[in-house]
């Protein structure tokens, strides 16, 4: 693109950022109820923006992706009937990169809003909250418990 050409399509109202909902998964953002509240928070804005796109046909259409991180990084894809796919991509000295033939994981908010609502109810289920030291998993009994 030209100066001018990357100026008018960088600028314009008709075409749409993607938005990327990125989630910590850590230890921590679980157990805080971070993960939980996050999801909350997104689910209301995309109920928000799919009743702003049924009400108003000229509102602008975004695409959305959904990644989660803590010790890998997964990338969500959403598909209407079928099982959320994750993608892990491992950390390597840090970073992480989607591999080159893969295509971006954007979703139509306007053809994928259920999927897309679903994934997020989904998300605090499936990264549990780990017991900690103050409240074990489960109550000794047997060989070497002292009663």
């Amino acid at each position: 693109l030209s100066g001018d050409e990357a100026k008018k399509y960088g600028i314009s109202q008709e075409l749409s950022r993607p938005i990327i909902l990125a989630f910590e998964t850590t230890d921590a953002a679980v157990a805080s109820g971070a993960l939980r509240a996050a999801c909350d928070s997104a689910r209301a804005e995309l109920e928000a923006a799919r009743i702003e796109l049924q009400e108003n046909p000229t509102a602008i259409d975004v695409k959305v992706g959904i990644i989660t991180y803590g010790t890998s990084l997964q990338v969500y894809r959403v598909r209407r009937g079928l099982p959320h796919i994750v993608t892990v991509l491992p950390t390597v000295d840090g970073s992480a990169a989607l591999p080159r033939a893969a295509t971006p994981p954007l979703h139509v908010l306007s053809e994928s809003v259920e999927e897309l609502l679903s994934l997020l109810q989904d998300l605090p289920r499936m990264y549990p909250s780990k017991p900690t030291d103050a409240s074990p998993p489960f109550r000794s009994s047997g060989i070497g418990a002292s009663a």
